[in-house]
């Protein structure tokens, strides 16, 4: 049985790490040989773990050519799923009559990274990584038809357990609090800093381990509070067993939006035996057990109160955590993940191979796929993208405007990732100059609104949008400019031409 994963990179983070886990576990069935497509460059310490774990076929940045033999190949194709443009781009080439699987790495119901309901429809078999998810997909009408015929299902991702293999606690002098993962807002809780100067306990200490795409802005924050003592960052760390072995807690608090589904992090952390602390946000609180593997709070000052709870109740801090070992090694064992997998591929290789098309479409735009990566949640971009309507349109930009920092993410299927893959796409530049504008950036505005203007975009509203930015910084000329187009309209909005009459008085 030929098995061909296709991830966007082999690499460090979570879900080629859930990847790599899963073939190391499937490399006891001799029956089935692995090969992976990386549709980037796959990093260099992704292959190393890839190779460890026996996928030693990786074919790297493929043409569309390659990528269609290797579906032709195979027997099964295992497509592990975020939404980012690569993917897309993966799902909507002329592939072979194939099987395929997809498995979802995010929760899939938080803007950017929905699981749409032309996915499930694509896929033969959709399988999610947290019941979580299954339990938000239940809650949505035109998908019961998919759980009936058992279409969705879900299988959790796991860590691998070697990852802690030997751990020792480590002797320490200070109540350390551990946090390890994304370090910016698309992940962690925005008021993380102001979170952690809340807490009232002595020689407290909070070791920060992830990116350090985020590290300059928390360490502002903490010196602002002047708490920059109690912090201690240290960036990515591939040994995790000397974080672990000096951690009490491990506070984990993720922002309300989050995408986060089985969390291999805190898998590790409670096979570690470390009592974990997490809000009721994304798939992470199904990972742990209320009173039972951790707490999960509601409210700053509920997270606050917890740590200092465990803190004060050493005895509690131990039950938690032996719950937390029993539970994670029952339940997230990487022995048995590759068995359900293996019920799954055999069940899936009794289909016959089929052609699979994910739009009716042909050809799209950028901004066309993006918004139908978006399923039902996408409506104001669509509507910003098609709508006649001026109050419609209006207030699907503002809605645009005022994205999430996860949906603007430059790296995780937001505006700017696929503004950066489709740079010819005058739509996506006009989105992402309304998001830059919101954020005060007028300089970058002025440069994505002149830049959609120049490919192609037509609708008179971004010479509204580009007068305001250049009024921001004093660019009369632009200014002026503006003016001159938005008086050539007929039909103006009743408040913008009022606006547009005083910006002409002035400007004569």
């Amino acid at each position: 049985m030929k098995i061909l994963h296709v991830i966007q990179s082999v690499s460090i983070g979570g879900a080629s790490r859930a990847m790599i886990v899963l073939a190391k576990a499937l490399l006891q069935y001799k029956q089935i040989q692995q090969s992976v497509i990386s549709l980037l460059p796959a990093q260099a310490l992704g292959i190393n773990l890839a190779h460890k774990a026996g996928l030693v076929d990786i074919i790297e940045s493929p043409t569309p050519e390659q990528s269609e033999e290797a579906v032709r190949q195979a027997d099964l194709i295992q497509v592990h799923f975020w939404n980012n443009p690569d993917i897309y781009r993966f799902l909507t080439l002329d592939l072979p009559p194939s099987r395929i699987l997809i498995w979802c790495h995010i929760s899939g119901v938080q803007l950017p990274h929905i699981i749409s309901k032309s996915l499930i429809d694509f896929a033969d078999i959709l399988v999610a990584t947290s019941p979580y998810t299954v339990e938000k997909l239940h809650e949505i009408k035109e998908l019961e038809k998919y759980f009936q015929k058992n279409q969705v299902q879900s299988i959790y991702s796991v860590t691998d357990w070697e990852r802690i293999q030997g751990l020792k606690k480590i002797s320490h002098h200070t109540f350390n609090v551990g946090y390890i993962g994304t370090t910016t807002p698309t992940k962690m809780h925005p008021n993380y800093i102001q979170i952690c100067a809340g807490i009232q306990i002595p020689n407290l200490k909070f070791i920060v381990c992830g990116n350090e795409q985020g590290f300059s802005t928390l360490k502002k924050q903490a010196d602002k509070l002047k708490i920059r003592e109690k912090f201690d960052f240290r960036g990515y760390v591939e040994d995790i067993k000397s974080v672990l072995g000096i951690l009490d807690v491990f506070g984990y608090p993720l922002c309300p939006n989050n995408y986060s589904t089985a969390e291999l992090v805190l898998q590790e952390a409670m096979l570690a035996g470390i009592p974990p602390v997490i809000f009721p946000y994304g798939g992470a609180q199904k990972t742990v057990i209320h009173q039972e593997t951790g707490l999960i709070v509601d409210s700053e000052q509920g997270y606050q109160r917890a740590i200092e709870f465990l803190y004060h109740h050493p005895e509690e801090r131990e039950r938690l955590g032996n719950n937390a070992q029993k539970y994670a090694q029952e339940n997230f064992n990487p022995d048995k993940l590759a068995q359900k997998f293996v019920d799954l591929y055999q069940e899936l290789c009794n289909y016959p191979k089929i052609e699979h098309q994910l739009y009716t479409q042909k050809k799209l735009s950028g901004a066309e796929i993006f918004i139908q990566s978006l399923g039902h949640q996408g409506e104001h971009f669509k509507q910003s993208l098609h709508s006649e309507n001026l109050e419609e349109l209006l207030l699907s930009d503002r809605k645009i405007a005022t994205s999430s920092p996860v949906v603007c993410h430059p790296k995780a299927g937001g505006i700017y990732h696929y503004q950066e893959f489709y740079p010819d796409d005058s739509f996506l530049q006009f989105w992402a100059g309304l998001t830059r504008q919101n954020q005060g950036d007028n300089i970058k505005a002025i440069s994505l609104f002149t830049r959609a203007i120049e490919l192609g975009f037509s609708h008179w509203r971004i010479y509204w949008y580009l007068l305001q930015v250049a009024e921001k910084v004093n660019n009369q000329t632009l200014v002026n400019q503006c003016v001159n187009q938005l008086k050539q309209q007929e039909k103006l909005h009743s408040e913008i031409h009022r606006l547009i009459e005083s910006y002409s008085k002035s400007s004569g």
